[in-house]
């Protein structure tokens, strides 16, 4: 059964991504394919939705207590441009790598 809840879906893809992690420590090379295959559609989805997910980042700061309205967890535009021309790209490239490495290693 698959819920739409966002809360299980971050759990889910977590779990997802620390089994395959063990899988790619323990020396089965279906964890590194299975780990650039998620990386690379996360960063694909992540560079197609990122501007809807910054105004919705926004949206739910501003309905956030005031003591909870920090510093830390401010939006900012610095922080989205370091997630769309840094860690998107890096993770593209880095699930592209362990899919090429995987291919080496068949």
């Amino acid at each position: 059964m698959i819920y739409s809840n966002k809360k299980f879906t971050t759990v889910g893809c977590f779990v997802l991504f620390i089994g395959l992690i063990l899988l790619t420590l323990l020396g089965y090379p279906i964890g590194m394919l299975g780990l650039g295959i998620l990386l690379v559609s996360c960063s694909v989805w992540g560079f197609i939705f990122a501007e809807s997910i910054w105004e919705s980042y926004k949206k739910s700061y501003k309905k956030l207590p005031k003591k909870q309205q920090t510093i830390w967890n401010q939006p900012k535009e610095i922080y989205y441009a370091i997630n769309h021309y840094i860690f998107i790209p890096l993770g593209f490239a880095v699930g592209s790598l362990l899919i090429y490495l995987y291919w080496l290693l068949r």
